[in-house]
């Protein structure tokens, strides 16, 4: 949260998506809040919290995500660029706030896919963006409301992860792929360091 306040953008608005498989303690949210952080209770929804106890990490991620994304644009929360941080890393001065890639998804440059070549051919999934920090234009929530409700089936039909499915269906659309995105943090769940 602090690297947020210090290098992004001014006067965000900051939200914790939450999709924990038990319902964090009164205290946990309190602190939260208290740093001017919005908790979104992911783990509400049935199917959140029963994907969190099979550990289904990368549905629960994308599910998490489309109930947010629904519940943003349901309450018309304005905003100019939207920013998606997983919580065990922090920006850097590298991070640039994309304003001037109006209409884009900006990713981290995408890679080839590690998966075995069958898997691949099966699931059509030969390259995948990581997806530590990434951001888009607020035109292209709609879009990203849509591509996500994709990804969950997709994922869960061909048992591909989250970095798959998303290249999967947003390079189809305008996006900005960066050699630094200004993101660092240790990977889950080899504890490799990162600064990309």
């Amino acid at each position: 949260i602090e690297s947020i306040r210090k290098y992004g953008p001014k006067n965000s608005k900051l939200y914790l998506i939450d999709g924990s498989s038990e319902d964090p303690t009164d205290d946990k949210i309190k602190s939260i809040e208290d740093m001017n952080v919005q908790v979104f209770k992911a783990y509400q929804f049935d199917d959140v919290r029963k994907c969190a106890q099979m550990n289904y990490k990368s549905v629960i991620e994308q599910l998490c995500m489309s109930y947010f994304i629904d519940w943003f644009l349901k309450n018309k929360v304005e905003s100019k660029r939207i920013y998606k941080i997983s919580g065990r890393y922090t920006l850097t001065e590298n991070f640039n706030p994309g304003y001037e890639h109006q209409d884009a998804f900006v990713f981290l440059k995408s890679m080839n896919s590690w998966m075995p070549k069958e898997h691949q051919d099966i699931a059509d999934a030969k390259k995948f963006f990581e997806t530590r920090l990434y951001h888009m234009d607020y035109s292209l929530l709609d879009t990203y409301a849509k591509e996500l409700k994709v990804m969950v089936e997709m994922s869960a039909k061909y048992q591909i992860n989250l970095e798959h499915s998303i290249f999967k269906c947003l390079s189809k659309y305008k996006v900005i792929e960066l050699e630094k995105i200004g993101i660092r943090g240790f990977i889950s769940p080899s504890g490799e360091y990162k600064d990309e």
